[in-house]
């Protein structure tokens, strides 16, 4: 059990990080993932981490689809990819 609340946090962690220091560029989605980010990190509030979740992986999801269309660098689409699956994981 300690294992796995010791994975539940370090995906967390790993997927709200970005949210939150993402969110600082741009005002109103950069305000969104603020308050997502900070959802994922506080404790209880079951509902609304599902839906801070669920707008975490659709933003990486569309993050990645943007860097591959835009033929951005390869990295970016790994990273993006591998944060939405530890979201899902998580």
């Amino acid at each position: 059990m300690r294992l796995k609340a010791i994975g539940y946090w370090m995906a967390t962690v790993l997927v709200a990080l970005p949210l939150l220091s993402g969110g600082t560029k741009r005002s109103r989605l950069g305000s969104w993932k603020v308050l997502g980010g900070i959802a994922l990190l506080a404790p209880r509030f079951p509902r609304l981490k599902e839906w801070a979740y669920a707008g975490a992986f659709f933003d990486l999801r569309g993050a990645a689809a943007s860097h591959l269309v835009c033929g951005g660098a390869s990295w970016r689409v790994v990273m993006t990819i591998v944060l939405a699956a530890l979201a899902m994981i998580s």
